[in-house]
């Protein structure tokens, strides 16, 4: 993958990681936490598709 496409991933993570921390519901209300979910499993797929391992990070990273 690509310096420029590195960064944009990291930036990425970096700002569901400030989302997931941001407030208790992204963790814990059901309706809230599988979107987010979904969020990062479809960021996966796209890493995957782009050379990186498959399932990089799971939902639960994002929270800690």
């Amino acid at each position: 993958m690509n310096v420029k496409l590195q960064g944009y991933f990291k930036e990425l993570e970096t700002n569901l990681k400030g989302l997931g921390k941001s407030d208790s519901s992204v963790e814990y209300a059901p309706h809230i936490r599988d979107e987010f979910d979904k969020v990062i499993y479809s960021l996966n797929k796209i890493k995957n598709y782009l050379g990186e391992e498959e399932m990089t990070h799971t939902p639960d990273k994002y929270f800690q």
